[in-house]
């Protein structure tokens, strides 16, 4: 299958997602009580006191819009999977009945009041294991919701970590990508824990009090204390009352780790931040793998965990240009876009803050932040080595940054609307362009292509997207045309043609460029 058929199917063909044996069968050797026998790296999920989001029963697919399964934690498993860890679920039966001695780690997700807390015996024996050698890897969250902080921190206490009643807020757009909850943090203590992590995001996540933060939130967060009476999930008032004793002013610990006896113990603020729809979201995946990797006490093993490669096609989301796009839920954003790219399983759709050129498809969503001389460089590198790239901006709404990258990679480019062409030649044709406001087609029309075979089975069109009507929900399409390159998308109307996207080989690679992205907007 031809790399942009690969992409296309992304969002544009329907299709049935069958799972494979990958994670969907518990190990019954565990379930029968043994003891895991291999030389394997070895991992106890435990599901006995905790079922949300888990890897056996949620994951983000095509179709599956419950919450659990739009973060379960079916990624970061199969990825362990595949790289020869043994991952072990303990599902009916308390922790003193499993020869936990024999694992590696333990991972422990968000508990919840749904089932069983741990009894004084399991609390026992888990920090003994630790003590004795044990790695143990915990999932906290924001404000006690589930009642999951009153039930750890009997455990956690004794190791110098306890998790806080409240939830870590900051400011945005520096510190926050949406809201006050879904955090941005950059500030990282020296670590294996925090090896290469540039920025880690938390979906709205809490806070430690703890002498062992090696992620912190900025100085202008603060711990939003709970409100009990809040059935939605425990949240205060998203303000700062002023008491400091109570809601503590940043920086906050959102990552811990400390060695505790001869073991190592990790605890992390938010259970969201790893869920299939959020955890390639900066260097949220290689938090995970880094805490995997220092409790099971594999970290001096090359490669690490967190550098081997997706095996299926590797999508990079350009967040850094496009003001945190792949993560907002406004009218300009694309946060469920993103999160439908991640859908397919063979699929990996990272939002990334630098061009690493680790991935096969490069897309550069709406661009609203120039780009320097060095990173259009970098661009031309992807279309260089064979890589494909993807530039998508709504034409009627064309900023400065997508107006200069598109002259420094496609100077050739065409608009054509209304009988008029408009063209990236001169700095006042250029200028001219801020002004472009073709007409719009007010239906979902039928698609066309040539390289996908069943597009013609789909209607496209755009919602809420009138400047002059925000609150208009009627289905259009922007009147647009390109004669650049080759059509790769368009739609019909009244036996005229539009175009949704061109293409054109660049160097050894293609650049393919959207025209209009309405549809992928969050409405």
């Amino acid at each position: 299958m031809m790399m942009y058929t690969r992409i296309a199917l992304l969002f544009l063909l329907p299709c049935v997602l069958l799972f494979g044996l990958l994670n969907c069968t518990p190990n019954d050797a565990l379930h029968r009580g043994e003891c895991p026998s291999t030389s394997k790296t070895t991992l106890l999920v435990d599901l006995y006191h905790s079922r949300k989001q888990n890897h056996e029963a949620y994951r983000l697919t095509k179709g599956n819009y419950n919450y659990q399964g739009v973060f379960g934690y079916a990624r970061v498993m199969d990825h362990l999977i595949r790289n020869d860890i043994q991952v072990d679920s303990l599902r009916e039966k308390p922790l003193t009945d499993v020869c936990m001695m024999k694992y590696d780690a333990v991972f422990i997700n968000l508990l919840h009041e749904d089932r069983p807390n741990f009894s004084d015996d399991e609390l026992q024996q888990l920090q003994s294991y630790v003590q004795q050698g044990g790695g143990l890897f915990v999932i906290a969250d924001h404000t006690n919701v589930y009642r999951h902080a009153e039930r750890l921190n009997p455990l956690l206490k004794p190791m110098g970590i306890e998790v806080l009643f409240s939830t870590a807020a900051d400011t945005p757009p520096s510190f926050a990508i949406g809201g006050n909850g879904w955090i941005k943090v950059f500030s990282f203590d020296t670590h294996p824990v925090t090896e290469a992590l540039q920025m880690i995001s938390l979906q709205t996540g809490g806070a430690f009090k703890t002498d062992f933060g090696v992620a912190k939130s900025s100085k202008s967060s603060f711990a939003d204390y709970w409100d009990e009476s809040d059935w939605s999930g425990f949240y205060g008032d998203w303000k700062h009352n002023g008491n400091v004793a109570l809601e503590p002013k940043g920086p906050l610990s959102v990552v811990a780790a400390n060695t505790w006896g001869q073991g190592r113990v990790v605890v992390a603020g938010d259970q969201n931040m790893f869920g299939d729809a959020w955890v390639h979201v900066g260097d949220n995946f290689s938090l995970f793998m880094n805490a995997i990797t220092w409790v099971t006490k594999r970290e001096k093993e090359t490669p690490h965990l967190r550098d081997i490669p997706f095996p299926g096609l590797k999508i990079g989301v350009d967040m850094n240009h496009s003001k945190d796009a792949p993560g907002q839920t406004g009218p300009d954003g694309f946060y469920s876009f993103y999160a439908h790219l991640n859908r397919d399983r063979d699929v990996q759709a990272r939002a990334i803050r630098q061009f690493d050129k680790k991935d096969d498809v490069l897309w550069l969503l709406s661009p609203q932040n120039t780009f320097s001389s060095s990173q259009r460089d970098t661009i031309r590198t992807y279309l260089k080595d064979g890589n494909t790239v993807i530039l998508s901006f709504s034409s009627d709404r064309l900023t400065a940054a997508t107006i200069q990258l598109l002259h420094s990679i496609a100077p050739d480019f065409r608009w054509e609307t209304a009988q008029k062409t408009y063209t990236l030649d001169t700095k006042a044709d250029r200028e001219a362009l801020l002004k472009l406001r073709p007409a719009r087609i007010r239906a979902a029309l039928p698609l066309s292509s040539e390289l996908l075979t069943d597009a013609q089975k789909l209607s496209l069109g755009a919602a809420g997207m009138e400047l002059d009507l925000p609150s208009s929900k009627s289905p259009t399409l922007l009147d647009i045309r390109s004669d650049w390159g080759k059509p790769f998308i368009q739609a019909s109307y009244e036996k005229q043609t539009f175009d949704i996207a061109r293409r054109k080989a660049v160097e050894k690679g293609e650049l393919i460029i959207f025209v209009q992205d309405g549809f992928w907007r969050s409405p």
